[in-house]
């Protein structure tokens, strides 16, 4: 049996905050995400994946997390995978930055969400 993609969609965080919420309408079953820092070997990330009933506005969007907050160092990637449907999703950094690498700038963490 074939399937396809229902969903894809890629953040860049440069810094701290919460990522676009993408509306996935509940399209797909199954959301992998791909979240992998970029930059120094020292680099460190701390984040959440969110789901919330829909993205628009402050006053609907009632984002929660789901699972746990999740740490990557060293410039690795990371793959977590979430049973759904969800109907909007987005990635929330809550730490970036290098643990004291003397001259290593341009910490990133690249999300990616593949979801059928």
């Amino acid at each position: 049996m074939s399937e396809t993609v229902a969903c894809r969609k890629k953040w860049t965080f440069t810094s701290t905050g919460v990522g676009e919420g993408y509306q996935t309408n509940g399209w797909a079953r199954q959301y992998t995400w791909y979240a992998e820092t970029i930059g120094s070997s020292r680099s460190t990330c701390n984040f959440v994946i969110q789901t919330a009933r829909s993205t628009e506005g402050s006053t609907i969007a009632r984002y929660v997390t789901l699972g746990s907050t999740t740490a990557l160092t060293s410039a690795t990637l990371t793959v977590i995978q979430f049973e759904g449907p969800f109907l909007a999703v987005r990635p929330y950094v809550t730490d970036l930055g290098s643990t004291g690498a003397a001259g290593s700038t341009g910490v990133h963490v690249i999300f990616e969400l593949v979801a059928n």
